[in-house]
């Protein structure tokens, strides 16, 4: 078995819908799936006419595209499992246990500990990464669009979209397995260079580079087994047939690969399912629906005769060549002592990367960054903007086109934000002077608490977000224009 591994940088931001809906704002997913890069080949190696070679390449998962996870210094990360549950209040991983493998009593003390928030909570998000001791939670950018009438040579009205995306600048690992050394050299052929994946590609997003990094030659080795128990944990998405050919999420240990005669151990497993549907574009139609126990998941298993990792390492249930089945036996992460995790963590960001060009870094890096900065400065008060509306739009709902509109104007007018403010609400002085506390237009703003809840936004921005005032501002002006446009499509 040999395991090419490459890194993906995205050029671009990039949208994976974790949905298939296409109303309503929807998270992207926090990964890159494999099936991205099998289509990537596939384009340029799908051959019907050579049937034996395109099964290998790309059906009967004999080559595996794995999934692409954050690059945490210079090594793969890898999902968090679930099994992991740290003290409800603590902002950092220093204290992490598993649940399943505490006595009652040592569940006790621990719950009872005040000091540790005296409950806790399971783990669900981010990447964790071994050699650095570091969990990853990769930030999504969030972004509005319309689409634009050509004849009128304007947005469209009534088509808003949402998107959010894995950023610009950072760095992700994937791999590519099988034991037909020719075929991967093939794919790696194919895949080294620039690439679209994901929605909106022929827009502004989608855009990657990959470029490989090492090959290895993988080997079957026995796994350490203690208490007659084996984890198995699910490093990507994992879907099973039952004996009749029909999707099941409850499969039996055979089919995660141990001995016959394993038993799973359902209580102290701990697994999260989803049902989603692929949408191929060369049918130009969708699959059929998945439904598959997500990455991260953990069985634990009794087991009564070796296990040796060869059955993880070619995959386990259905869809292999897409990055499906990946898993690990009784990976370290795992490993406890007391019911507490013999490890502990640093939470960090995944950080976008700034290539160096020359002696002329500095003042172009600077920039770079710089204009960097700005973009995700605007795109955050786009999200805040976009948040409002979507929480308290039915209270503003018949204010009317004007009243925003002169909110507006008062934004861009005034330079400071302490000026804007007295002139809305007041000040200590005069608490009851403000546009909107008194004039003809007082009682539409105190209708529903109008403008109460939209003094609190800006006093959040300001003090619990620490926007700067012209930021604020830019908020004020780009949500008095989204509340008139709502406004005028009611």
């Amino acid at each position: 078995m040999w395991k090419y591994r490459f890194v993906c940088k995205l050029e671009s931001d990039v949208v994976l819908n974790s949905v298939n809906a296409t109303e309503g704002f929807h998270q992207s997913l926090d990964y890159i799936p494999g099936v991205k890069f099998l289509g990537i080949t596939a384009s340029k190696l799908y051959d019907e006419s050579s049937e034996e070679k395109t099964m290998a390449l790309f059906h009967d998962g004999s080559i595996r595209f794995g999934n692409a996870y954050p690059l945490v210094d210079s090594e793969k990360s890898l999902p968090v499992p679930f099994v992991w549950a740290t003290p409800k209040n603590a902002e950092e991983f220093q204290d992490i246990y598993i649940p399943v493998t505490m006595s009652k009593e040592r569940e006790k003390e621990v719950l009872n500990d005040k000091v540790r928030g005296g409950q806790l909570k399971q783990v669900r998000k981010g990447y964790v990464s071994m050699t650095s001791g570091k969990i990853i939670t990769p930030k999504q950018r969030f972004s509005i669009k319309s689409a634009y009438n050509d004849e009128k040579r304007k947005s469209e009205d009534s088509k808003m979209y949402g998107y959010h995306a894995l950023p610009k600048g950072t760095k992700w690992v994937f791999d590519v397995a099988g034991s037909n050394k020719e075929l991967l050299e093939e794919v790696k052929q194919v895949l080294q260079g620039v690439h679209t994946v994901g929605r909106s590609r022929t827009a502004q997003y989608g855009l990657i580079s990959i470029d490989f990094q090492e090959a290895q030659q993988l080997s079957s080795e026995p796994v350490q087994i203690k208490e007659k128990q084996v984890w198995v944990y699910a490093e990507s998405d994992c879907a099973f047939m039952d004996e009749w050919g029909n999707p099941t999420l409850q499969p039996k240990a055979e089919d995660l690969g141990l001995p016959k005669g394993s038993k799973v151990i359902l209580e102290k497993s701990q697994l999260r399912n989803r049902t989603y549907t692929l949408w191929n574009a060369k049918r130009n139609t969708k699959e059929t629906q998945r439904p598959v126990i997500e990455k991260g998941s953990v069985w634990c298993c009794e087991v009564n005769a070796e296990v040796t990792n060869e059955k993880a390492l070619s995959g386990i249930g259905c869809y292999l060549s897409e990055g499906l089945g990946d898993v690990l036996y009784n990976p370290s992460f795992l490993e406890v002592e007391n019911g507490k995790l013999i490890y502990s963590f640093e939470k960090q960001e995944l950080e976008k990367v700034v290539e160096k060009i020359g002696h002329q870094e500095s003042s172009l890096v600077n920039w770079v960054t710089s204009l960097a900065k700005k973009k995700d400065e605007k795109l955050s008060i786009e999200q805040e903007a976009a948040g409002f509306v979507a929480k308290y739009f039915n209270n503003y709902k018949g204010l009317g086109k004007s009243q925003w509109g002169q909110v507006r104007r008062m934004a861009q007018q005034f330079s400071k934000l302490d000026d804007f403010y007295k002139y809305m609400f007041g000040d200590a002085k005069n608490p009851d002077f403000g546009y909107t506390k008194h004039g003809v237009n007082e009682h539409k703003w105190r209708e529903k608490q109008r403008g109460y809840i939209l003094e609190g936004a800006i006093i959040d921005l300001y003090k619990n977000k620490e926007f700067e005032g012209q930021e604020v501002l830019d908020f004020v002006k780009y949500l008095s224009a989204e509340m008139a446009k709502k406004e005028q499509n009611v």
